[in-house]
C-alpha cells in the first residue's frame, strides 16, 4: 500500500516501481493513493496558502501520468477518481459555528454527488483530489 508517498519523490517513479515490482509476490496487489495536480482547490492553496499540513517541496502528480507508470510495471485493477470541488469540504465545515455545521454537510453532501458526475468524464479525472489505483503484479 502505498498512500500519499509517490508526490514526495516524483523523479523516482521508475525506481520505486521497479522496487516494488521486485518486492511484491506474484499476483500480489498495490494499491495506490495519491493527490491529484490539477485539482483546482488545492492547487490554488499549494500556489497561495501557506500551511504546515503539506511538506513545500512535494510536487502531486498529474493523475494521467500516474496511471500511465503504474500500468507499466503492473496491471491496472479498478482506478477510481475522487473529489474535484469537495476536496476542501473537510477542512471547512468543521470550522463552522455548531449551528452551521448542519448546512455544511448539507451542502458538502451535494457538492461531492457534482463532483462524483462530472468525475465521470475522462477530461474532470485529471481534477481529481485524489486518485486510487488498485494494480496487480503479473
Amino acid at each position: 500500500m502505498a498512500t500519499a508517498i509517490l508526490h514526495h519523490v516524483p523523479n523516482d517513479l521508475d525506481v520505486v516501481f521497479k522496487e516494488l515490482k521486485r518486492v511484491i509476490k506474484d499476483q500480489g496487489f498495490l494499491l495506490i493513493e495519491e493527490p491529484g495536480f490539477l485539482n483546482p482547490p488545492a492547487y490554488f492553496a499549494r500556489k497561495f496558502l501557506h500551511s504546515t499540513m503539506h511538506d513545500p517541496n512535494e510536487r502531486p502528480l498529474i493523475p494521467k501520468i500516474l496511471k500511465n507508470k503504474v500500468s507499466t510495471y503492473f496491471s491496472i485493477k479498478e482506478l477510481k477518481y475522487y473529489c474535484i470541488f469537495s476536496y476542501v469540504t473537510p477542512y471547512i465545515v468543521p470550522k463552522l459555528s455548531e449551528k452551521s455545521k448542519p448546512f455544511g454537510r448539507k451542502i458538502s453532501s451535494k457538492i461531492y454527488n457534482f463532483d462524483n458526475m462530472l468525475l465521470k468524464s475522462i477530461f474532470f479525472q485529471n481534477f481529481c483530489g485524489y486518485i486510487y489505483i488498485l494494480a496487480q503484479k503479473l
